[in-house]
């Protein structure tokens, strides 16, 4: 079996071994940590994007998951003044 790990850039830049047998389970377990990394660290989604790496026990990139936080074209950006 061949050990994955995630590591993800920002607060938390630390490989963690992601539990799992197939890509598939490895996929859900970097899904997993990321939703409990923002769970932790509310303001790192205002960074406004980030990405998530799946490792193998060589450093090799084999999956990224990459997330954008954009304001929706027309929406009220934060410090416009709604009064």
């Amino acid at each position: 079996m061949a050990n994955y790990y995630i590591r993800l850039d920002g607060p938390s830049a630390k490989r963690v071994r992601a539990a799992g047998e197939t890509i598939a389970n490895v996929k859900a377990e970097a899904v997993r940590h990321l939703g409990s990394v923002l769970v932790d660290n509310p303001g790192f989604a205002e960074d406004g994007h980030w990405r998530l790496f799946v490792e193998d026990e060589a450093g090799v990139q084999v999956l990224q998951v990459i997330v954008a936080m954009i304001a929706a074209r027309g929406s009220v950006q934060e410090g416009d003044d709604q009064s």
